[in-house]
């Protein structure tokens, strides 16, 4: 049976692959699991990747060492308090990174050409820099484990370890941008579902 059969399964990872293609995380009803697919979108052709392997379905990306080896390539996703590679045609684990203080990561975007990972912890309310050789944490920015102060648009301070959002979804780094003070600085985003 083909992703579009199964009557159940709803897509909540999304992102493109390539011009043609986008990687779908599949959701097997409200479990939050569920299999993974290129959907060659021009052709409404689904490919399910990792023999069907079930995986948590918040995100997905093409891993860029990765990204001209057809659909046998590699796929990063986040899992319980860490983040996983997987084989994309095998659903092999590749790589199994663990964080410290991270519970519900819920979405991953990989950047450096994989070298660094952001994270979006959910239950924490944080946003996580992730050193992908090492596996070590580089900054947790807010949340319980915050290593900076946050000011709201308002100008209100948010002390370190304090939450400015909530439960949110989608963190992901923007790019350099120039500061109101003209230096430049990073951009990130995200939807703060404030719960």
């Amino acid at each position: 049976a083909s992703a579009a059969d199964t009557p159940r399964l709803h897509f909540c990872g999304l992102k493109m692959r390539d011009p043609d293609t986008m990687l779908l995380a599949g959701d097997n009803g409200t479990t939050e699991m569920g299999p993974a697919y290129l959907w060659k979108w021009k052709e409404d052709e689904y490919v399910e990747l990792m023999e069907g392997r079930t995986v948590n379905c918040h995100d997905i990306q093409w891993a860029h060492a990765d990204a001209g080896a057809g659909d046998a390539g590699a796929v990063w996703m986040p899992a319980t308090g860490a983040i996983d590679k997987y084989n994309a045609s095998t659903g092999a684990t590749l790589k199994h990174l663990t964080l410290d203080h991270a519970v519900d990561i819920n979405h991953v975007q990989l950047i450096d050409d994989d070298k660094t990972a952001i994270l979006s912890g959910r239950s924490t309310n944080d946003i996580i820099k992730l050193d992908v050789s090492s596996g070590e944490v580089q900054w947790y920015l807010g949340g319980s484990y915050g290593d900076f102060d946050i000011y709201a648009e308002d100008g209100k301070k948010y002390d370190k370890g304090e939450s400015y959002w909530r439960g949110q979804h989608n963190a992901e780094y923007l790019g350099q941008v120039n500061g109101s003070d003209g230096k430049v600085v990073d951009e990130y985003g995200m939807f703060d579902n404030n719960y």
